[in-house]
């Protein structure tokens, strides 16, 4: 790209936001990034777009350019497909899978593929579109631009948030301007450039520059109602022409800004000849439409065929900018909705049946019958049920709600109308839009559903109110689930049980109630071994079902064909029993197919659990690197059920890393994230986080004060899935910090736990196992302590982490029965273990007891590991086993730019300077061949 040619000067009034912009579109030749332009009621976003772009053709570049369109914002991916369709070239030069994504995505043809790719998320497509903008192929820096982008599809908006976020190491520049950044959910993180109104003296050099020799008061008025709006400061004189000056004012206040400008804009209509204008309209109703479908469209209407020549009137009053593009392109985007609000209805019911019949594409030709259809219309709601199932496969699940609705509007048999209703309320309440998906629901009860659609309506209503302390009653979800099993709905009734399954995790029922959820579980026409029947088994009873869980994950073991989410589910049961190495193994196998198909979302899940799982099983740097990624994802989909876990994990993980003020940032953000989606659980998940965090950092006295609580059974929203993962913290901070009939409560409430998981299975889970010995070691009284410190020992010695606490505890009733020797030689073993598995808190304080016994101080110099970032450690993990840059950005969904960025500065944490370094450092070996 030629570096010697210079830009046009900034518009009037924006030499500040000009200068920050250019710093943007001039560093894109070693890196790049994206920018949000906002300013409402239109303050110059497209005059800043515009010279953007002329900066970049002076420079030798050719931007590619999109816009937004009302008429397409429900069309999954509209957008996406005209902003990238001039990359299309290069689909082929991506690996495999992106390109078949592409080509399913934008339909640019499947030459070559044996059928269409499952795209089961919309980051599949964002990670297919980070690769096409950043493919080596393209040679140069790439500028795109996108006006109106609050009128993109919300899977458009995803996809460019997602790639915008990932620039910063790439010769890419992306731009977007809307009316306001809280209207685009997707773009958060997106540096935004803010363009305020023009000052007073930018606004009358602007007034004065484009109309010279106004009236002094009306020139006085138009700058007081354009209030530093360029367009207004364009527009308004034209609206006042002929006007008494003296009334201006009066006649422009009474109008809101927004009406000012386009009834300016309308003024600029009236000579057209009523051809243009319909031109113009039919323009304004479609911005994909071409210039040959718009005049096809305005002859159906005229009755007569076109040329281009009807356009020219409204180029030469400005209201087109000229030509050079297929399609159309306002002068400015107000003019659409102008030519729109002065339509009428009627008028633009004849210009959407004009385009779906001159329009080729299915999408548009649909959307443009179901903006017009009012009438039962079988064969159209068809086509729309048809939409939304596609785009469902597409992975915009978002776009699927709308043709749902207007295909059971529009549907004349009444079971389809109600069919439709309660998958389009599923999928909104898929999304979190619960009001959205009451009022369906109550739409389709009003048609008098047949009994299994009154079930399937139950349910969803369930589902609604799952994690409510006003939560679904599980009897009156086990009743429906025997009918709709009873006729032959086996599907429905697993479905409704998984409700009452996941509503019974969070708020931890009557024994009688859960003893008749498992029974009904039990009872359901599904594999005992099924993926859903052992995640609802602990969800209901994570202590009682925890011996059959754990024979039916043994029975599964050899299985390696587990859908991702069912080895989600699998992992989670193995977690919840405390089976913490089969957890990891199902976890971390979910996690590789997850992001084989681009599922940022669940893969935000699974990583959070793995966080959670790592942590109890000491592994906290694996923990770490899983939670950085989990938070990272959870922010950037959206996910607010999963957000607030995250926040949690990744808190107790920053504290416990040595870092206490991004941990105090986290959790309060993770309280108040969890306030917000009203968790129930909300005080003993932050109660259980804090308190762990306190015990690990030797504060036993807030350990026991926190923690305490959580082992209360009178309390209602007690749950022993709680006290698992405490037990041991809890139970060393009491016996440090000894408070009034602190001990027997916990040691009471630990043997009614094992007396649960006993009563129907001898064995107890591991995790309840281990703890239960520490405890009572720790807390029973003085005689006997010597045999429960060796039978503690025992339970715990094939897990190294549980072994080091005992051993840590252990050696501290040696020393103080002046068992000096054999304290010492146990804390060296704690110690190691504990400096092994990266738990550095407990490693300091096994060094402070050996210094007690007479040890040397032998503390090690600071792990140059720890000052690697999770995302580093990732990295350099991946890197190590042998992977190219291109492979790690493919595997955590960043650019092989962005990879090589973190290794610049991962190589001088660890006083490297090679690959092969740095495979000796983690693997301790030669690298394996990339």
């Amino acid at each position: 790209m030629s570096q010697g040619n210079t830009a046009s000067p900034s518009p009037v009034g924006r030499a500040a936001e000009a200068r920050a912009l250019a710093e943007v579109l001039d560093a894109a030749n070693h890196r790049g990034g994206g920018l949000l332009l906002w300013g409402e009621a239109g303050i110059g976003k497209s005059t800043m777009l515009d010279w953007a772009a002329d900066r970049w053709h002076a420079r030798g570049g050719h931007p590619v350019r999109g816009t937004g369109s009302e008429a397409e914002s429900v069309v999954p991916y509209a957008g996406l497909r005209r902003l990238l369709a001039p990359l299309a070239g290069h689909i082929d030069a991506l690996a495999p899978r992106p390109a078949a994504v592409l080509r399913e995505v934008f339909r640019f043809g499947l030459s070559g593929a044996t059928g269409a790719p499952d795209v089961p998320d919309v980051f599949a497509v964002a990670l297919a579109a980070l690769d096409l903008v950043t493919v080596p192929a393209l040679g140069h820096p790439l500028l795109l631009i996108v006006d109106d982008a609050h009128l993109l599809d919300h899977p458009t908006v995803q996809v460019l948030g997602f790639v915008a976020r990932r620039l910063e190491h790439d010769p890419v520049v992306l731009l977007l301007a809307a009316r306001a950044p809280a209207e685009l959910d997707g773009l958060a993180g997106v540096p935004v450039l803010d363009l305020a109104p023009l000052a007073d003296r930018d606004a009358a050099r602007a007034l004065d520059d484009r109309s010279p020799g106004l009236d002094p008061v009306v020139r006085d008025v138009v700058l007081d109602q354009a209030a530093g709006n360029p367009l207004a400061l364009v527009a308004l004189p034209a609206v006042v022409e002929g006007l008494d000056p003296h009334a201006v004012g009066a006649d422009l206040g009474a109008v809101p800004l927004r009406g000012r400008i386009e009834l300016a804009l309308v003024r600029r209509l009236d000579d057209l000849d009523p051809v243009t204008l319909d031109a113009l309209l039919v323009a304004a109703s479609d911005s994909r439409a071409d210039v040959g479908e718009v005049l096809a469209a305005t002859g159906r209407l005229a009755g007569r065929d076109l040329d281009e020549r009807i356009l020219a009137p409204a180029v030469a009053a400005g209201l087109l900018a000229p030509g050079g593009e297929d399609t159309l392109r306002f002068a400015h985007p107000l003019l659409a909705s102008a030519l729109r609000d002065r339509a009428g209805p009627d008028r633009l019911r004849a210009v959407h049946l004009a385009l779906a019949a001159v329009v080729a594409a299915p999408d548009r030709r649909l959307a443009h019958r179901g903006a017009v259809t009012t009438d039962a219309d079988d064969a159209l709601a068809d086509q729309l049920a048809a939409a939304a199932a596609r785009a469902r496969r597409l992975g915009a699940t978002g776009s699927a709600v709308t043709p749902l609705v207007r295909s059971a509007r529009l549907s004349s048999r009444r079971p389809q109308r109600v069919a439709r209703l309660l998958e389009a309320a599923d999928v909104a309440a898929t999304l979190g839009h619960r009001e959205a998906a009451a009022r369906l629901l109550d739409e389709a009860g009003a048609l008098g559903p047949g009994r299994l659609d009154q079930i399937e309506g139950e349910r969803l209503r369930a589902r609604l109110s799952e994690g409510g302390s006003d939560g679904p009653d599980p009897e009156h979800l086990i009743a429906l689930a025997d009918e709709a099993r009873a006729l032959g709905a086996g599907e429905l009734a697993i479905a409704l049980l998984a409700v009452a399954a996941q509503h019974c995790w969070w708020i931890y029922r009557a024994p009688a109630t859960r003893r008749a959820l498992t029974d009904a579980v039990r009872r359901l026409p599904a594999d005992p071994l099924d993926a859903r029947v052992l995640s609802m088994l602990v969800q209901v009873a994570p202590v009682e079902e925890s011996g059959e869980v754990r024979r039916r994950l043994a029975a599964r073991a050899s299985s390696t064909t587990d859908s991702p989410d069912d080895g989600f589910r699998l992992g989670m049961a193995a977690h919840v029993v405390t089976e913490f190495g089969d957890a990891e193994r199902l976890l971390s196998r979910a996690v590789s197919a997850l992001r084989a198909q681009g599922r940022l979302a669940a893969i935000a899940a699974v990583q959070t659990v793995l966080a959670f799982n790592e942590l109890e099983r000491g592994a906290w740097d694996a923990a770490a690197e899983a939670a950085g990624e989990g938070l990272r994802l959870a922010r950037e989909t959206g996910d607010d059920e999963w957000l607030g876990p995250a926040l949690t994990v990744a808190a107790l993980l920053a504290a416990l890393h040595g870092d206490p003020a991004r941990a105090a940032e986290l959790d309060a953000e993770a309280e108040r994230v969890l306030h917000e989606r009203g968790s129930t659980n909300i005080h003993a998940v932050l109660r259980g986080s804090r308190g762990r965090r306190a015990a690990y950092l030797d504060d036993a006295g807030s350990a026991v004060s926190l923690l305490l609580p959580l082992f209360d059974r009178r309390e209602p929203d007690f749950n022993p899935r709680n006290c698992l993962s405490t037990i041991v913290p809890l139970a060393g901070a009491v016996a440090r910090s000894p408070r009034a009939g602190a001990a027997p409560t916990v040691l009471g409430v630990v043997r009614w736990l094992v007396a649960q998981g006993t009563r129907a299975d001898p064995e107890l889970p591991p995790g309840l196992a281990t703890g239960a010995a520490y405890a009572e070691a720790v807390l029973g009284p003085e005689r006997g302590a010597a045999r429960r410190y060796a039978e503690a020992l025992e339970r715990a010695e094939s897990r190294p982490f549980d072994r080091a606490r005992v051993e840590l505890a252990h050696a501290g009733w040696l020393r103080r029965h002046r068992q000096v020797e054999p304290a010492r030689r146990v804390l060296r073993r704690a110690h190691a273990t504990f400096v092994a598995l990266g738990t550095a808190p407990l490693a300091a304080a096994t060094q402070r007891e050996l210094v007690l016994t007479g040890e040397r101080d032998a503390s090690r110099a600071e792990d140059p590991w720890r000052s690697l970032t999770p995302q580093e450690a990732q990295i350099a993990r991946l890197v190590a086993e042998g992977l190219s840059n291109r492979e790690v950005g493919q595997r955590l969904f960043l650019s092989h730019r962005t990879v090589g960025s973190h290794l610049y500065r991962i190589y001088p944490k660890l006083g490297i300077t090679s690959r092969i370094e740095l495979a000796r450092w983690v693997l301790g070996a030669e690298p394996p061949v990339a």
